[in-house]
């Protein structure tokens, strides 16, 4: 009698040290894997996640080839925020000082404050605010300032001189 096993069955999704924590590095998750007919080919699939994913996708073999696909919690934030609305820029001209609010959007680990904001006080048509992520992730956003505190200068109007070559009623005595 020869006692065959067939091994249909799919390895089972162990442990992993995944994370629900968000980072800006990389991430490496090790996927245990369970297999009671044969055996999975080995203990731990490790895999290094360096781009930005929420959950990520191991895939684990057991002897028999049979695969499963396990998906752990990876949370790995790569991608800088975006520039929201902007509260206070303008293009109209003023010799007052401006303060704009630069408000942030971030769909992984989200904005480390709901907006940014800056003032000047001396000229300047357009400034940059930094918007930041909770991981550090940044992004220079354009903002319109606008703001003249520049004295006019004057300028001397074209003329034409001439030139008199007459006398000035000066007399000389000798």
């Amino acid at each position: 009698v020869i006692d065959v096993k067939v091994d249909r069955d799919k390895p089972v999704c162990g442990n992993n040290n995944g994370s629900t924590s968000w980072t800006k590095s990389d991430r490496t998750i090790n996927q245990e894997c369970s297999d009671a007919i044969s055996g999975c080919t080995k203990d731990t699939f490790p895999k290094t996640f360096s781009a930005t994913t929420k959950v990520g996708e191991v895939v684990i073999t057991d002897n028999a080839g049979n695969t499963e696909t396990c998906k752990p919690n990876v949370y790995v934030d790569k991608t800088a925020p975006t520039c929201g609305k902007t509260s206070g820029e303008s293009k109209t001209w003023t010799n007052s000082k401006r303060t704009i609010k630069q408000y942030c959007s971030d769909s992984h680990s989200g904005c480390s404050a709901d907006y940014f904001s800056d003032s000047w006080s001396s000229t300047k048509k357009t400034s940059t605010i930094t918007i930041k992520d909770k991981v550090g992730n940044t992004k220079k956003c354009d903002v319109n300032v606008y703001v003249d505190t520049t004295d006019p200068t004057c300028k001397p109007k074209n003329s034409t001189t001439s030139t008199n070559n007459s006398s000035s009623g000066v007399t000389g005595h000798m």
